[in-house]
C-alpha cells in the first residue's frame, strides 16, 4: 500500500516533471525559429548592393526622391532606393522605386493599390495588366497599374510596374505571398523588397514595357541579392 508520504511525494513530482518537459519542449522549438540576428549579415549584403544601383549609365541621369517620412514610418526599411531617371536625349522620364524590409510584416499592404490612392491617384483597376520580363536568364513576374488625377485644369496618368522581391529568390504580384512569408516563424525576418518603375504620360504599353526592362535589368544585381538568402526550412503559419 502506498503511505500517505509517497502520495504526496508523488502529487508534487509529477507535475515539476511535466513542467520540466514542456520548458525543454520549448526551448527546443525556439531554438527552430529565425530571430532577427540570424538575417543581419543576409540584410547587410542586401543593403550594399541596392546602393549600388548606378545613378546614370546609357545617357540617363538622376536625382534623388526624397521618400515620404510616412512611407518610412510604415515600412521601417533596411534600404530605399528612390531616384528620378531623365534621358539626356529622347527626355524619356521614369522613377525607380527599390525598397527592402527586414520584416515582412513591414512590406504588407504598403504596395500600389493602396499607396498611390492614399496620395490622391485613382486606379483604372480594369487595366491591370500581368507582364513576365525575361532579364539575365530569370523570369520575373509583375505587374502593371494605372492611375489618374483629374483638377480643373490638369490631369495627369501614370503607370506603375510592380513586383515584390523575396527572399528564396522567386517574385510575386500579391501581397498574398508576403503575408505567407510572415506567418512563417522561420523565414519571417529575412523579410520581403518591393520594385517599382513608374511611368509618367507613355500611352504606349510596348514603351513602358521596354523602359521598365532597362530599369529592371539595372536594378538585377540587387534583385539576386535579395532573392540570395539562406533560409531554413518552412515552419507552420500562424506562430
Amino acid at each position: 500500500m502506498v503511505s500517505k508520504r509517497e502520495s504526496l511525494r508523488w502529487s508534487w513530482f509529477l507535475p515539476t516533471m511535466m513542467a520540466l518537459a514542456l520548458i525543454a519542449g520549448w526551448d527546443w522549438m525556439q531554438q527552430g525559429y529565425a530571430k532577427p540576428v540570424d538575417a543581419q549579415p543576409y540584410h547587410d549584403r542586401v543593403r550594399a548592393e541596392v546602393l549600388r544601383i548606378p545613378s546614370a549609365f546609357e545617357g540617363w541621369t538622376s536625382e534623388d526622391i526624397t521618400p515620404q517620412r510616412e512611407a518610412v514610418q510604415i515600412l521601417k526599411p533596411n534600404v530605399i532606393f528612390s531616384k528620378r531617371y531623365t534621358n539626356d536625349e529622347t527626355k524619356g522620364l521614369a522613377n525607380l522605386l527599390l525598397v527592402h524590409c527586414r520584416e515582412a510584416r513591414d512590406m504588407v499592404g504598403h504596395y500600389p493599390p493602396v499607396c498611390y490612392p492614399s496620395s490622391g491617384w485613382t486606379e483604372n483597376v480594369e487595366n491591370r495588366r500581368p507582364l513576365v520580363f525575361r532579364v539575365g536568364g530569370r523570369e520575373l513576374r509583375a505587374l502593371e497599374y494605372e492611375f489618374y488625377q483629374s483638377l480643373p485644369g490638369y490631369s495627369m496618368r501614370l503607370h506603375v510596374i510592380s513586383m515584390l522581391l523575396l527572399p528564396d529568390g522567386s517574385t510575386a504580384t500579391s501581397m498574398d505571398a508576403v503575408s505567407e512569408l510572415e506567418a512563417d516563424y522561420r523565414r519571417r525576418f529575412f523579410g520581403a523588397g518591393q520594385l517599382q518603375v513608374l511611368v509618367p504620360g507613355e500611352d504606349d504599353p510596348l514603351r513602358r514595357e521596354r523602359l521598365a526592362e532597362t530599369f529592371i535589368e539595372l536594378s538585377l544585381p540587387a534583385i539576386e541579392v535579395i532573392g540570395s538568402a539562406e533560409l531554413p526550412e518552412r515552419g507552420e503559419s500562424g506562430l
